[in-house]
Order: structure tokens, then C-alpha cells, then sequence
């Protein structure tokens, strides 16, 4: 767990595009991170597809549908650097 949630705190601070293909890994998010820590330092840095997919990835697909839908809902600018384009 530890080694997972600091290569998700390093690929954020390297601003990797390589997070979202290390975050749809087959293997359970939940499981292999520390889920309260991961979703602090993604809140923390602004992070919130990366969380959304985070969520997505722990099998939380209510909680990942609600953070893309009320950053939709926020008016502000999305752009965290984790979508192309």
C-alpha cells in the first residue's frame, strides 16, 4: 500500500500523463493504496479526474460520477492536466 500511494503522489507532482494509465491498473485501487491518504493529496493538489478515476478504480463509481459532475457543476475552469488536450 504505501509503495502504490507514493508512486501516485510522485506521478501528481511529476504532473506524469502516465497517472491515469497507472490509476486504471487492473487491480483494485482500495487494495493496493491508502485510500484516505490518496484522496487527500488528490483533493490537496487539485487533482479531481485523477480522483474521479481514483474512485473508478476502488470501485467507487458513485463517488467517482460525483466528483465529475460537480466539477461540471462548478462553472470553473477543468483543466488539472490529466486530460489530453
Amino acid at each position: 500500500r504505501v509503495l502504490d500511494t507514493a508512486i501516485i503522489k510522485l506521478l501528481v507532482d511529476l504532473q506524469s500523463p502516465q497517472l491515469n494509465e497507472f490509476l486504471n491498473t487492473p487491480a483494485p485501487m482500495n487494495q493496493v493504496a491508502d485510500k484516505e491518504d490518496v484522496v487527500a493529496y488528490l483533493k490537496e493538489t487539485n487533482q479531481y479526474n485523477a480522483l474521479a478515476l481514483f474512485f473508478g478504480a476502488s470501485g467507487d463509481y458513485t463517488q467517482a460520477l460525483d466528483v465529475w459532475r460537480e466539477q461540471g457543476q462548478s462553472g470553473q475552469e477543468y483543466d488539472d492536466g490529466s486530460i489530453p488536450g
